[in-house]
């Protein structure tokens, strides 16, 4: 936006395309990537007890291609992003039609917002040693809004971050900013309440319908955020928790991966165990879930992927390394679940290969699913991407499919949408649990009983198992000892 516009007030929600006439609160997200534009119409679709729009909802990205076309998106009514989540779809379609949702690439906007959503990411390096925060890029983006935004604004970061981050980094950016433009730096209104969005079916529920967890920078921003998710998430069944300090949400965040990373790795070496000895981790697994407090116990498959398990548990290191300087504390426990869960799909390769009685460079593979999880387009950091770059480096012919992926950029191919011939194939594996893999008719798909079926991460229901294992195929699994 230019400064004459600025200068003759004429900024207003009209010009961002809001179409609202009422006086609703207007909320800006910063960022719209796989959170920040399912934040969007998560505030956007909230509404009072008489059913009308608590908020007007202005998404903001970068003025690249990439963020162009996200607020584009928005702007027509449609979700930037393939999301298997209907309810999303339609909200956002719903939102745009009442005028209360709408996206842009101008950084001025933020000069209207009441709220603003921070939902930049942070990105690890890990080439250092030890890893490091990228900060300059999140700094920026912070300092963006610290250049617009008002100063009764309340600002949440939402973002995965190292503890400590909103007092050392986030704060001191914002009174720089408020510094400069003459307000003062101690009234800044921040929060920190991070997301668990989870890409998929539930989508949208995983944020509206999902347990919250917040605290301020003072008790003014805490009970300012507080009255905020109250109104777009259903606390009467998924009641919020206020902790203590920005730092204490911050850590929450970090421990809640770590700890998921950690069962994970925990369980890999169980999956190996149960191939060796010519068990079912699965139907093992199942029976210790029985018991209440090792229901969440999970399983081996694939490997993990996506943005925040492959670097979240590193952030407790690094806050300790880069605020802390804490030297007795360190995390030998999270540090080795990620090099442990970096090489689950190394492994099932491996094991694939002691399976195919070929020499690689004359293995035909047939791979299915490169998404990070299913039903998402979302390859970001996907084991798949280990997988696959490992299986041609090893000199195996592989061929791609995913119904949800039509270009995969991090490896520069083309994806096939619909089903490929399996009968080229010496091995069909199966990565990603996709329900359209849960679909395939076995019988009239695979007529050569040469082929070999390697399930990675439980794809494969019993009944289809059964129904290959009739046609005479071979079938072998992750964490499968016999089949």
């Amino acid at each position: 936006m230019s400064a004459d516009i600025l200068k003759t007030n004429k900024l207003s929600k009209e010009y961002f395309g809001l179409k609202s006439e009422l006086a609703r609160p207007l909320v800006c997200v910063q960022g719209l990537g796989f959170v920040g534009a399912a934040m969007s119409v998560a505030v956007a679709q909230a509404m009072d007890s008489d059913g009308k729009k608590i908020f007007d909802v202005l998404g903001v990205d970068l003025p690249t291609t990439q963020g162009k076309a996200r607020a584009e998106a928005i702007r027509s009514g449609n979700f930037p992003f393939s999301s298997g989540d209907e309810k999303l779809e339609r909200e956002t379609k719903a939102c745009h039609e009442d005028g209360n949702l709408s996206a842009t690439t101008e950084s001025s906007a933020f000069a209207l917002a009441d709220i603003v959503v921070i939902d930049v990411n942070l990105d690890v390096d890990f080439s250092e040693t030890p890893p490091v925060a990228v900060f300059d890029n999140y700094v920026r983006a912070i300092s963006t809004v610290g250049r617009f935004v008002a100063p009764n604004a309340l600002i949440i970061v939402e973002t995965t971050v190292p503890p400590g981050t909103c007092e050392r980094i986030v704060l001191p950016a914002l009174q720089r900013t408020f510094k400069n433009r003459g307000l003062n730096p101690k009234k800044i209104l921040l929060a920190h309440s991070y997301e668990r969005v989870m890409p998929g079916p539930g989508y949208l529920d995983s944020i509206v319908n999902y347990w919250r967890v917040y605290a301020g920078i003072c008790e003014d921003a805490a009970d300012l955020c507080e009255t905020f998710l109250e109104k777009i998430i259903d606390t009467d069944n998924f009641p919020l928790r206020r902790l203590s300090s920005t730092t204490a949400s911050e850590t929450a965040k970090i421990m809640e991966n770590t700890y998921r990373a950690a069962n994970i790795a925990l369980i890999d070496e169980w999956g190996v165990f149960a191939e060796n000895i010519g068990v079912d981790i699965f139907e093992i697994i199942d029976a210790i879930r029985d018991r209440p407090t090792h229901s969440n116990i999970r399983q081996p498959g694939f490997g993990v992927g996506g943005y925040c398990l492959t670097k979240d548990p590193s952030f407790a290191n690094i806050a300790n390394n880069t605020f802390f300087k804490k030297n007795s504390v360190a995390f030998p426990v999270a540090e080795l679940a990620m090099t442990i869960n970096s090489q689950m799909p190394i492994r099932n390769l491996n094991r694939i290969l002691s399976i195919v009685d070929k020499e690689p460079e004359q293995i035909k593979m047939l791979m299915l699913g490169v998404a990070y999880r299913s039903e998402v387009d979302d390859t970001r950091f996907s084991a798949s991407e280990t997988f696959y770059r490992q299986a041609i480096a090893r000199g195996i012919d592989v061929q791609v499919h995913d119904p949800h992926v039509k270009r995969w950029e991090e490896v520069g191919i083309d994806i096939e949408t619909s089903l490929p011939n399996a009968d080229f194939s010496d091995v069909v594996v199966f990565c990603v649990p996709h329900k359209f893999y849960q679909t395939i008719n076995f019988s009239d798909w695979l007529s050569d009983k040469s082929i070999i079926v390697y399930d990675c991460d439980k794809v494969l229901s019993e009944k289809q198992i059964t129904e290959i294992a009739l046609t005479g195929i071979r079938v072998e699994g992750t964490g499968r000892g016999k089949i």
